[in-house]
């Protein structure tokens, strides 16, 4: 008697194969669906239309809340800073002011702003906390309704924002909030947002570079507002952030490229940098090209570097092929070439005052001095006193004034121990001259700050007028300082 099929002794061997045979089916059907609609998503993407590409001459867009609340100085320096240097090609600079810091909001505010080369968003501030007003002074913990951040919310309108960037093409780079230290003390749940925005996608942080910069008078409200100060440390920011090899706006064009390595190799120099300045420097120079204010970088920057060489006189040539390299007491032509329409003023009196080192020595002194008067933070111009002397006399009586005026002011962008190095070699500093121009023109204009100055303001904000008043009277006294620092005394004194 056979046994039944699955029954102890009996033979289940049809069943199974007819298990096994179904069961490959599927697989083999399953597979098939899944490479189907890959291929169909692929189709899809390939037929889908591209994100538009932003003219050329398309905005880039500085968005936030009450970052900018004190204007948009920080658009127009930044906007100088790019038309002196070229390394952001054509593109205009705007500031679009939401009504706060939430995305959903820096959304609503974006949506007519138009086609944009990238925009630079400014997540969080005082509105992203519930229970605070960001006009009044920030209440107790204990009488806040609410000190949490609603991350759902942050990270849906985060979704959003970068929904709106494909859309349009636009490069997204999201920016953590510049916080003064009393925010960073008494709101220490916008730190958070540091932290929340890490690993996605383009970010600068900007907070931890602000950090740096404290204490100074950045905040108008100490917390979230920034002031003149602050809107030129944000402007440097984001200019220095082009520069740098992990930019999170590459260049564009051959163009915009050689110009960020240029100005990255002059900054490198002015900073004492020699590692980033051979790297930036050899590509910079790596070939002549036809673009008249390249050449004229290139060739300040190898001046610099080399000293009057044969070199460097083909690559002024380059930049006036009629002319000729004038040697390292005449450099006035090199000078000519370099900055813009704001740094010509400049130029012109200290080409005058260079000038005449060889035929009157004692002219050229007296120009270079009424130069140190009118631009005491300039090391160009106590670099012209210093040569003026040793034409006039063969001593430089003026060096220890020099170099104890100069640290009074922050001597961006040139580092302290490059700016002594040049002081002490005198005319034999002179070729130098072109470079220190081309890595000042963006910072023309720019509010000339020192850390005395910032003490006597720090002073003046937390009550202490008098002490504040005395020690800029110290300061004005012991030797020329820039108009803008007795207006800021005037201002303090009229404080009631």
């Amino acid at each position: 008697m056979s046994a039944r099929p699955g029954a102890p002794g009996g033979s289940a061997a049809p069943r199974r194969g007819l298990n096994l045979a179904l069961l490959k089916t599927l697989t083999l059907s399953a597979l098939l669906l899944w490479a189907a609609l890959g291929l169909s998503a692929k189709l899809f993407r390939a037929c889908a239309p591209a994100p538009p590409t932003p003219a050329a001459d398309a905005p880039v867009l500085l968005v936030g809340g009450a970052v900018f609340a004190g204007g948009e100085r920080v658009a127009q320096r930044l906007q100088h800073m790019l038309n002196v240097t070229g390394v952001l090609g054509d593109s205009p600079v705007r500031v679009i002011h939401a009504e706060s810091a939430r995305p959903a909001s820096l959304l609503r505010a974006l949506e007519g702003a138009g086609p944009a080369r990238a925009a630079l968003v400014v997540l969080g501030d005082l509105s992203l906390l519930d229970g605070i007003d960001p006009n009044a002074r920030i209440p107790p913990q204990k009488q806040l309704s609410s000190r949490v951040i609603n991350w759902d919310a942050f990270d849906v309108g985060l979704t959003l924002l970068k929904s709106w960037a494909d859309r349009n093409g636009t490069a997204l780079v999201l920016c953590t909030p510049p916080l003064g230290i009393q925010g960073r003390v008494e709101v220490p749940e916008l730190l958070e947002i540091v932290r929340h925005l890490a690993g996605r996608g383009r970010v600068l942080d900007l907070n931890g570079r602000f950090a740096e910069l404290e204490p100074g008078p950045l905040f108008a409200n100490g917390i979230d507002q920034l002031d003149e100060a602050g809107h030129d440390a944000l402007a440097d920011m984001l200019y220095r952030a082009l520069l740098s090899p992990t930019s999170p706006l590459p260049p564009r064009t051959p163009t915009e490229k050689r110009a960020r390595r240029l100005m990255a190799a002059l900054h490198a120099w002015a900073e004492g940098d020699d590692d980033a300045l051979k790297a930036a420097a050899d590509a910079g120079l790596e070939r002549p090209g036809s673009n008249r204010s390249l050449s004229t970088l290139a060739a300040a920057l190898a001046s610099a570097r080399l000293g009057i060489t044969p070199q460097t006189a083909r690559l002024w040539g380059r930049v006036d092929p009629q002319g000729e390299i004038l040697p390292a007491l005449a450099v006035g032509r090199g000078l000519s070439q370099v900055g813009s329409a704001e740094t010509r003023g400049f130029e012109r009196e200290l080409v005058a005052a260079l000038g005449t080192l060889v035929s009157d020595g004692e002219r050229a002194r007296r120009r270079a001095e009424t130069l140190t008067r009118a631009h005491p933070e300039r090391l160009e111009a106590w670099m012209a006193l210093l040569a003026a002397e040793l034409a006039a006399g063969g001593t430089r009586p003026s060096l220890p004034s020099a170099k104890a005026r100069l640290l009074v002011f922050d001597r961006r962008p040139v580092a302290p121990g490059r700016a002594r190095e040049l002081l002490a070699a005198g005319t034999l500093s002179l070729h130098t001259l072109p470079a220190l121009l081309a890595v000042s023109a963006p910072y023309e204009g720019a509010l000339v700050t020192g850390p005395a100055l910032r003490s006597a303001q720090r002073k003046a904000r937390v009550g202490f007028r008098q002490a504040a008043l005395k020690l800029l009277d110290k300061l004005l006294a012991a030797g020329p300082c820039p108009e803008s620092w007795r207006r800021v005394r005037a201002a303090i004194a009229s404080q009631s």
